[in-house]
């Protein structure tokens, strides 16, 4: 899982600096192995969970998409507007809404 502050760009070439690390952190996470504690056994990790603050452009998906997701891996990407779509839909946790309220 990685979690951004702010939008995720990049133009038709894919080319900003935030995609790039983007990306390269994805990788890392995709190359690494785990231990799965239900089974103990060790895993390949195969999902790439991107959150990010802000927006994640179209272009921005369409590149990790094409760099990233093959038969073996899966990407899913949640930004801003899903986020708040996901917290209206199923709620918060009692103390974070609290604090929210108390505001």
């Amino acid at each position: 899982m990685q979690v951004k502050a702010g939008d995720i760009k990049a133009d038709a070439r894919g080319q900003t600096s935030n995609i790039a690390t983007v990306l390269t952190q994805a990788r890392m996470a995709l190359g690494k192995k785990n231990l799965d504690a239900a089974t103990q056994t060790t895993v390949a990790i195969n999902h790439v969970l991107l959150i990010a603050t802000g927006h994640i452009t179209e272009g921005a998906r369409v590149f990790l998409y094409e760099q990233l997701a093959d038969g073996n891996r899966e990407v899913l990407l949640i930004d801003r507007d899903r986020l708040v779509e996901m917290a209206t839909r199923f709620g918060l946790p009692a103390e974070y809404a609290a604090k929210i309220a108390s505001y």
